[in-house]
């Protein structure tokens, strides 16, 4: 199976892997089961700015991003393009989906802002998405962006860089640089051969994990 992992402290499991079924909360339980995890969480993905609190939420509301303070839980986030953000930090984990309407609606800033942690102690690891080579947009998407994350190529097509755009977007929200971990694997042309919706329209996801197993992150493991 493709796995694609990350480095974290000893209590943080995150990772990303191709899911096997379209069952999203089979497959999450699935993979807890097999990583140690008694609890799931994931949304209902709708390319929005809503953030949800786990511990008040129920499974599979609809929003695009998460934060959790609870231990034991497996949180999972899924995509074929789109580009999936884990972060953690003093005391939570989280997760931010975001494609163009995602950054459109500024789903980056409604999760940091119900977040009270100073993003200097925090840390964020960018998965794997369609790179700014293979993600073509229309005229009216490119409005919304900017260069360098927005391109125009010498035929006059307008492409955007996901990751980079999330990446940017950390660190204009105050992110260390050393703090980000940047996936340099595309979903539509890169060698693991993850899920793509572009490349090929398929139904299947990619999930990309993060969870605590035995404790709360401190600062002491920054």
């Amino acid at each position: 199976m493709t796995e694609i992992s990350y480095p974290t402290p000893p209590d943080i499991v995150a990772g990303t892997i191709p899911a096997a079924t379209v069952d999203r909360e089979g497959e999450l339980k699935s993979l807890a089961r097999m990583l140690g995890f008694d609890r799931i969480f994931f949304v209902n993905q709708i390319h929005s700015g809503i953030v949800l609190h786990c511990e008040n939420s129920r499974i599979g509301q609809d929003g695009d991003a998460a934060v959790c303070r609870e231990t034991g839980t497996l949180l999972g986030v899924f995509t074929a393009d789109c580009v999936p953000v884990l972060v953690y930090g003093n005391g939570f984990i989280g997760f931010i989906h975001a494609g163009w309407r995602g950054f459109r609606e500024n789903i980056f800033t409604h999760f940091f802002s119900s977040v009270p942690e100073n993003p200097e102690a925090l840390h964020a690891i960018i998965g794997p998405a369609i790179c700014g080579d293979c993600y073509e947009i229309g005229p009216e998407t490119a409005e919304f962006f900017q260069p360098p994350e927005l391109s125009r190529k010498s035929d006059g097509s307008f492409h955007l860089n996901l990751p980079a755009l999330a990446h940017h977007t950390l660190l204009t929200t105050g992110f260390l640089p050393e703090n980000i971990f940047l996936s340099d694997e595309c979903t539509h042309s890169g060698p693991m051969q993850l899920h793509s919706h572009r490349k090929d329209g398929t139904p299947l996801r990619n999930i990309s994990f993060i969870g605590v197993k035995n404790g709360y992150i401190s600062q002491d493991q920054r």
